[in-house]
């Protein structure tokens, strides 16, 4: 294994049925399963975790997500987190913030102010969790990035337009 080797683990936060028009715009009422997760990335004894799935209120069959056996099955709790990695900032990757109150927090600062500032669609979909601004207010330990960023230690965070 070389220097910049990280072993990278898909956690598995929960599934739920959701109807294929919440997805498309359309009309059909046929249900599909749609999983949420985030991944694990460990190295050193570094956790990184990227994405920790909706908020903890949000029980699906007793799970809530980032708090559910995803981790206690890689052996690890949440005060294991050293940094937690954001895609975006909707509802089903951001929701469970508090969960994580002692790690850093990465994420990009045009998808904080879209979260402030949704566009109309998005309110309908209810993307963002209405409670995630005030989660995130009480991080101590929080860093916005401004476009591409090279974390170091073989990890660069890209942005990439849309969803």
């Amino acid at each position: 294994m070389g220097n910049n080797n990280w072993k990278i683990t898909c956690l598995h936060y929960g599934t739920l049925s959701c109807y294929k028009s919440l997805f498309d715009g359309g009309l059909d009422q046929v249900r599909y399963p749609f999983v949420y997760s985030g991944y694990l990335l460990q190295k050193d004894n570094r956790n990184i975790l990227v994405d920790t799935g909706v908020h903890q209120d949000n029980i699906i069959d007793g799970k809530a997500w980032a708090n559910s056996p995803a981790l206690a099955r890689e052996g690890l709790t949440p005060d294991d987190i050293e940094i937690v990695m954001y895609t975006h900032l909707h509802n089903d990757h951001a929701g469970g913030v508090l969960l994580f109150p002692n790690a850093q927090h990465l994420f990009q600062r045009d998808e904080y102010f879209n979260m402030l500032h949704p566009l109309p669609s998005q309110k309908i979909r209810r993307d963002y969790d209405p409670r995630t601004p005030g989660d995130i207010a009480q991080i101590k330990n929080i860093r916005m990035i401004d476009g591409d960023f090279d974390f170091g230690n073989g990890i660069r965070i890209v942005k990439v337009p849309g969803h």
